[in-house]
């Protein structure tokens, strides 16, 4: 045996150990033990025997599933499903089914790759496993066929020829594991273990193991054959039906029936949504997903899906998958059929007849005010329903009747909610929808757009109803003719009316468009493009990336944690090991953020020159996950619009660069919104208020920035030092142009890789926390701190000294309280006692008392005595250095005395009494 090869023998017993019935399997392809592999479903071989199948390598070990394993079996997906977003689609029903602690333990449990591309989910069934069971299928394309089954399809054109998406193998069944290789499978490549092992292979409950069954079974694409139902169950006789049978029944179209009217039964199909149906008699309506509404029958607790409506695409039936109901399991009902069943008992006639009584069977010269939109199969356009067997072609549209302006409101807010326009959502109670942003344009946002969220208005709504749905106005008919649809448009008042609304049940809430993965509340990583929902984000990856394991290794982390330190930032010139730090944990705060959760503080990062690399830093962040980058502004009124244009957006990074000189990080604007998750403000050239999330990484950049206010409390400090003259002119780089490095998307992808990896090794190690205290930003700083202390990173949060020598505000309180206490001592003063204190005799050329140390306005005047009576009681009782204000009322002069302390203990500066 090769160096390289798996080690087969260590495989083999690692399965015998784990309870397993072992088989050496066949090296000709074929994918089936060898020898007589019927023993080994009686009994398991000794370890002996495992010994002497696997002591010279052989290439090719499996299991026998069921109660010989403990009850294992083995669920499938087929490497097609996984290309064609069905294993998306299972991940996102078990989240809305409230079943993602079970798909995170069997996903985790023991995950396995298959040559041809399948996952192979392997765990243990209390009670037993069944049989081998197909779940999901869909039909051949005609791409797909075989000659044979051309063939075939000639001698037999109802025919269905199928194509397996989800299966298991159970009692009676074997399958293939890792790390068999070579010419076991047909095309030469390895079976891969992904995740966990045999060891740590879950044992799930019979209830889970049925519900899982279930949602695997509504993947199932496969039109069923339809029982008799409304338009076929009606009385056979040789002879052709009578007037009123043909009218209560129906001829199974839109024209059927008297004098070219609508029967009952097709009336209902076709102006009854399944809401009005179900919901009556206890259904409840879970999620929708794209076109499908996931229900839950009467009694039934948790989250747990039933059955669904408008998942075929070639007719809206009612699928149910339980047999807990008064339906037949996996049978396709109409809404004429499931009334009927509901209703009168299964009784067609009487159901027809009580339709015929309500009004339906003919159209009403006015709409019907409770009908909304109602999918409606439409041919294909284009030629290829032609193509048998390809009746999942026919798309499924929705008809929206727009007669009467009040109903036409009504009606096309109902379509909305039913899925009709696809990629829709709700953002901050805006209708906004997922769109491709054609041709690769370069942003401010340093990235290549591929999509974005677009608010949903007037015109583009009245564009996607033309698009996806069939919206009609009734036109009153000539003499002696019924009224016929004319296809129509609805006007832009409806339209304003319909977009008021802010509450959208059925559209999925929206909080961001992101492009790079992230750590949703369950510690998982969200890596799978579209929709999220435990995150309600919508992932639009920026660069491809490798699968991020639940596990990474020893090795991985290691060699992603040498990467970024000492390949990315080892050129950096770190002031301090501190700075280093907070710059790892700003860096890994976007992924970290909605697993973590709560406010991020701003991001400062400071040169002591031009050159040292302060905006190249911030790129590395903005690069990664999408950054708008605008200058920094001084006036207050400038950075509040820039703020809320900037979370209007979809970045996930804002960047307010290179602080002037003469300017000081103190705007009111920025200190607010450090400290509050949601952000109101009137939206530009817009008379109405927005309420934005907070959920950004705010940056700023500058040489030797200086703060004011209360930000440097709110900040964290990355101070880069060169200590050298010219640092731009520097060489010798192990990354000659970091700029240019990161456009690569290869790089990008890697970087962020790396920083996933290590992500998820600090939630796989418990996610330890550490002990800060950093007010407002408490669980942002223990999260963080614990994440880089697991990763042996040391110095968070260590230069806030260094911060605090550059609050400006700080510094000016401190020189004045020093000089009046130098001045004064204990002797209380009012505001004006200190003001008159700064007047000196004119034309005498006499020295200022307070050396210059005297508070300012910001524009550098002595305040008033009412501005300084202010600015000395928003200052009572906080320390700056081993001085604090104190204040006392005098309420027989009503005027504040004040007086300068020292405090013995030599408290912070900038500390808050009582804080």
């Amino acid at each position: 045996m090769s160096d390289t090869a798996p080690d087969m023998l260590a495989a083999a017993l690692a399965l015998h150990a784990a309870g397993c019935s072992v088989v050496a399997v066949r090296t000709d392809g074929s994918k089936r033990p060898t020898g007589g592999w019927k023993e080994g479903q009686a009994e398991r071989a000794t370890e002996a025997r495992v010994r002497a199948l696997f002591a010279h390598g052989h290439p090719g070990v499996g299991v026998i599933c069921g109660a010989i394993s403990g009850g294992l079996e083995m669920l499938e997906l087929e490497g097609r499903a996984i290309e064609e977003g069905v294993l998306d689609q299972l991940v996102e029903i078990l989240t809305n089914s409230g079943m993602t602690e079970l798909w995170q333990r069997i996903a985790t449990g023991w995950l396995e790759r298959s040559p041809s591309g399948g996952l192979h989910l392997h765990y243990r069934v209390t009670g037993g496993a069944p049989g081998n069971t197909k779940l999901a299928s869909r039909l051949a394309r005609e791409d797909e066929l075989t000659d044979d089954e051309r063939d075939l399809l000639v001698r037999h054109p109802r025919k269905k020829i199928l194509r397996g998406l989800i299966e298991t193998r159970g009692e009676g069944g074997f399958v293939v594991t890792a790390p068999s290789h070579g010419s076991v499978h047909a095309t030469g490549r390895p079976y891969e273990l992904l995740d966990g092992g045999p060891a740590t292979m879950p044992t799930i409950t019979a209830a889970e193991h049925q519900a899982l069954h279930a949602v695997c079974r509504m993947l199932d694409t496969v039109p069923a054959d339809e029982p008799v139902d409304h338009a076929s169950e009606r009385p056979e006789a040789p002879a052709p039906l009578d007037e009123a049978a043909a009218f209560l029944f129906g001829g199974g179209g839109p024209t059927a029936g008297t004098a070219g009217g609508l029967t009952p039964g097709d009336d209902f199909e076709q102006r009854t949504g399944w809401p009005d149906i179900l919901t009556p008699h206890g259904w409840k309506s879970l999620f929708v997903s794209g076109g499908t509404t996931y229900w839950q029958r009467p009694g039934k607790e948790g989250r747990e899906p039933s059955a669904t409506t408008g998942h075929r695409m070639d007719r809206d039936r009612l699928y149910v998958f339980t047999t807990s109901t008064e339906f037949v399991a996996e049978r396709p009902y109409t809404k004429f059929g499931a009334y009927a069943l509901l209703n009168h008992s299964g009784d067609h006639s009487a159901a027809a007849r009580e339709l015929r009584r309500l009004g339906y069977g003919e159209r009403a010269t006015e709409p019907v005010r409770h009908l909304s939109a109602v999918p409606t199969a439409r041919p294909a356009i284009d030629g290829t329903a032609a193509l048998a067997p390809q009746p999942q072609q026919i798309p499924t549209r929705y008809a929206v009747d727009i007669s009467y302006d009040p109903d036409a409101i009504i009606h096309i807010t109902d379509a909305v909610c039913n899925g009709t326009i696809p990629d829709s959502y709700v953002r901050n109670g805006e209708l906004v929808q997922v769109a491709e942003v054609s041709g690769d344009v370069l942003t401010e946002q340093r990235q290549m757009l591929k999509s974005t969220i677009q608010g949903i208005g007037p015109d583009s709504l009245r564009r996607l109803l033309a698009r996806h749905a069939d919206v009609y106005r009734m036109k009153a008919g000539k003499k002696g003719e019924p009224p016929s649809e004319v296809p129509s448009s609805p006007a832009v008042a409806i339209c304003k009316a319909v977009l008021t609304e802010t509450n959208w049940p059925g559209v999925r809430p929206l909080v961001n468009l992101v492009g790079a993965p992230v750590l949703r509340p369950d510690g998982t990583v969200l890596q799978t493009p579209g929709y999220d929902p435990a995150t309600a984000f919508y992932y639009a990856p920026h660069s491809e990336l490798p699968i991020v394991p639940a596990t990474p290794t020893g090795e991985q982390v290691a060699a992603a944690l040498e990467f970024l330190l000492d390949h990315v930032l080892g050129d950096f010139p770190w002031a301090t090991d501190s700075d280093r730090a907070n710059f790892v944990a700003l860096l890994v705060s976007p992924i970290l953020r909605p697993y973590v959760g709560g406010l991020i503080p701003l991001g400062a990062i400071s040169a002591s020159d031009r050159g040292s690399g302060k905006t190249l830093l911030a790129d590395v962040i903005g690069t990664l996950y999408g950054a708008v980058v605008r200058p920094w502004v001084s006036d207050d009124d400038e950075l509040r619009k820039a703020v809320t244009a900037a979370l209007m957006g979809t970045s996930a990074v804002v960047t307010f660069d290179n602080v002037g000189d003469q300017d000081s990080v103190e705007a009111p604007t920025l200190a607010k919104l450090l400290t509050s998750p949601a952000w109101d403000d009137r939206v530009l050239g817009r008379s109405e208020q927005a309420r934005l999330t907070n959920d950004r990484l705010w940056l700023v950049t500058g040489n030797n920035i200086r703060f004011g206010g209360d930000l440097a409390q709110r900040t964290v400090l990355v101070q880069l030092d060169p200590k050298c003259a010219r640092p731009d002119l520097r060489t010798g780089f192990q990354i000659p142009d970091l700029g240019e490095w990161l456009e690569d998307p290869g790089n990008r992808a890697k970087l962020l890789h790396s920083l996933l990896l290590l992500a998820r090794a600090w939630i796989v190690g418990g996610a330890p926390k550490g002990d800060y205290a950093m007010r407002s930003f408490r669980r942002w700083a223990r999260s963080l701190g614990g994440f880089l202390a697991f990763h042996e990173i040391g110095g968070f949060l260590g230069n806030t000294a260094q911060l605090e020598q550059q609050d400006e505000e700080a510094a000016s309180w401190a020189a004045f309280l020093t000089t009046w206490d130098e001045r004064y001592g204990t002797e209380p003063k009012t505001a004006t006692d200190l003001l008159q204190s700064t007047q000196t005799a004119p034309g005498f050329g006499l020295p200022d008392p307070w050396n210059g140390t005297f508070v300012t306005r910001a524009n550098g005047t002595l305040p008033t005595p009412r501005g300084l009576g202010m600015m000395l009681a928003s200052r009572r009782g906080r320390y700056f250095g081993e001085l604090v204000l104190r204040g006392d009322y005098d309420s027989h002069k009503k005027t504040w005395f004040y007086h300068v302390a020292s405090d013995p203990n030599g408290a912070s500066p900038s500390s808050t009494e009582g804080a």
